[in-house]
């Protein structure tokens, strides 16, 4: 072969190579953007409830201050809870019959696992409320949403 196939052939494969390793990259940043972006939806929606339980008299006041619609819909993917003392469970009507299986932790904590209407995220912590209850609270939202924004 001479010595000009084999300059070609070097810089064919070469350029082959670099895309395929730039776009692999690409890719991942651009799915780390997403997952940083949904975690900070997570976040904004668990400060709400947070703060809705700091606004209410009582929990039948939470929805006042919760508005999203999406709570409002049985399965819509879109959920909170919070978790009482003596296993007292309050949830968004979109859980309707069903229960976030969530990790307990003090300090702020993203998990995954299967919800309602299949595999959410979630972010839950445990918070002390100026009455003095200590409460679970956490939000999650199916992983469809994710998976569309990566795709």
């Amino acid at each position: 072969m001479s010595l000009q196939r084999r300059i070609i052939l070097g810089g064919l494969l070469w350029a082959l190579l670099t895309t395929f390793i730039g776009a692999f990259a690409v890719t991942r940043v651009f799915d780390q953007i997403a997952d940083r972006r949904f975690d900070l939806l997570l976040e904004e929606r668990h400060n709400q409830v947070i703060a809705a339980i700091g606004g209410a008299r009582n929990f039948d006041d939470l929805q006042v201050f919760l508005t999203d619609p999406a709570y409002d819909r049985a399965y819509s993917g879109r959920y909170w809870q919070i978790a009482g003392p003596g296993g007292e469970r309050l949830t968004s009507p979109s859980l309707f019959d069903s229960e976030l299986q969530i990790i307990q932790s003090e300090q702020p904590i993203y998990w995954e696992g299967r919800g309602p209407s299949g595999w959410v995220r979630g972010r839950s912590e445990i918070i002390l409320t100026e009455a003095g209850t200590v409460l679970n609270v956490a939000v999650a939202e199916n992983l469809s949403a994710l998976t569309a924004e990566r795709q």
